[in-house]
């Protein structure tokens, strides 16, 4: 990403919870693959949306 937006509070906020709520590097690259295809251009926003998504799917499957 570029600069502008990995140095923005709000980006390093999300940065922040990712790590403080143990997102795996398999969770985002799933997040990112699945968010790719509908998105021109993969926004912190957008990932952080994608990947509640993912981890929500993961918990469901282990639920049932």
């Amino acid at each position: 990403m570029r600069r502008e937006v990995t140095g923005d509070p709000l980006t390093l906020g999300l940065f922040r919870r990712w790590c403080a709520s143990n997102v795996t590097v398999t969770e985002m690259h799933q997040a990112c693959e699945e968010a790719a295809p509908h998105h021109s251009e993969l926004t912190p926003g957008v990932l952080h949306a994608q990947l509640q998504a993912v981890r929500r799917a993961r918990l469901d499957k282990a639920r049932a």
